[in-house]
């Protein structure tokens, strides 16, 4: 019928209405419902190309004296921002080519130079002489193997590195006290002094040898079977959840950007319906 000039349809605006919004929900729930089962595939099939991941953490003592202080006055270790600066210095040796060529070449099986650096991570643990190892690899057995292995080598080399300033410095000393007369060595300030130091570096030289110097790494557990090691990738139905959870975020998304713009373009259609 026609109403003041204008074609009006009378009793089918409301039904229409109500067949539309059930429409747009059975639309929105299918959406959402894709979404999910596409987001819960795609997480199930990363996590199996993935494979699963295990990190094995030990954790050390670090080198906290150079060997020359024992024979010479050191400064107080001084904190910086990120640790120690002696710390620091170690945890840079402890993801070093060097350090995983020794690994590679004592362990059994090990993976290869570059695998180890990759899969290898040192820090220092806070303001303190406390460094923290982490090993990553697809078994567990072996991750807690290999980190075992890295903190052996490291107090190794620590203790090697020690022997060999002190050896140097103590054939030094040796050479000028036996350059001293026996009267010299037992009668003069210089001698007595060298006398002392040549005990002080030889005892000490000794301790290294046996990778238990003064100051030297110690390591804060027993064996490779007590570090602690866990997965760090998620398994298929943890992956599987967690896609669907960020299909149906994708899905409430889409949804949402589709209500704006159809709020948005809905003044123009109600305009050109006016003047139809």
């Amino acid at each position: 019928m026609k109403l003041f000039g204008r074609q009006t349809t009378v009793g089918t605006g409301v039904p229409d209405r109500l067949a539309g919004g059930v429409r747009h929900r059975q639309t929105a729930l299918i959406l959402l419902v894709v979404c999910a089962i596409a987001g819960a595939a795609a997480g199930v099939v990363s996590a199996v190309r993935q494979g699963q991941h295990f990190a094995a953490t030990v954790t050390m003592q670090g080198a906290s004296t150079s060997p020359t202080c024992i024979y010479a006055v050191c400064p107080n270790a001084q904190a910086t921002a990120i640790g120690y600066k002696q710390l620091v210095e170690q945890t840079t040796l402890l993801e070093s080519r060097d350090m995983a060529q020794k690994v590679h070449d004592n362990l059994p099986n090990s993976p290869s130079i570059a695998t180890l650096r990759k899969n290898v991570r040192a820090r220092t643990v806070g303001n303190s002489f406390t460094l923290s190892l982490t090993y990553i690899d697809r078994n567990e057995v072996q991750a807690r193997r290999i980190a075992w292995a890295y903190a052996q080598y490291y107090k190794i080399y620590a203790n090697q590195y020690a022997a060999n300033q002190l050896g140097a410095e103590l054939a030094v000393d040796q050479d000028a006290l036996n350059a001293l007369t026996l009267d010299e060595q037992l009668h003069t300030a210089r001698g007595r002094e060298l006398s002392q130091r040549v005990d002080v570096l030889r005892v000490a030289n000794s301790m290294y040898a046996g990778e238990n110097g003064p100051g030297s790494p110690k390591i804060y557990a027993s064996t490779a079977d007590s570090l602690p090691a866990q997965r760090i990738t998620p398994g298929t139905a943890q992956a599987g959840l967690m896609g669907a959870a960020a299909g149906v975020v994708v899905g409430v998304t889409i949804l949402l950007l589709r209500s704006g713009l159809g709020r948005r373009g809905q003044p123009a259609a109600s305009a050109w319906a006016e003047q139809t």
